[in-house]
């Protein structure tokens, strides 16, 4: 997979788990460049910054993993789990 395919895979899955993605470049320093990358989901905010833009969403892309876990636990059925309990 390429750069390029990497960072859109990236906001690709967080646009998918509901987060609206930002980014920006804040430095054009040719020595020091720096990227910001956000996200923002039901009022929460996540940041992520790094020399490129790829760095700044895979940071920000391990930020929000948790709150894509738990958004996932909160969507599943609970219907299994009662089978599973009646069945014991």
């Amino acid at each position: 997979m390429s750069e390029a395919d990497d960072w859109q895979a990236i906001t690709a899955k967080l646009h998918q788990a509901g987060f609206t993605v930002f980014y920006e470049r804040i430095s054009y320093e040719p020595s020091n460049p720096l990227w910001r990358a956000k996200a923002q989901r039901d009022g929460q905010v996540w940041n992520g910054l790094g020399k490129d833009l790829e760095t700044a969403l895979g940071k920000l892309e391990e930020q929000t993993n948790e709150a894509i876990a738990d958004s996932i636990c909160l969507n599943r059925p609970q219907s299994s789990t009662k089978e599973s309990n009646l069945s014991t």
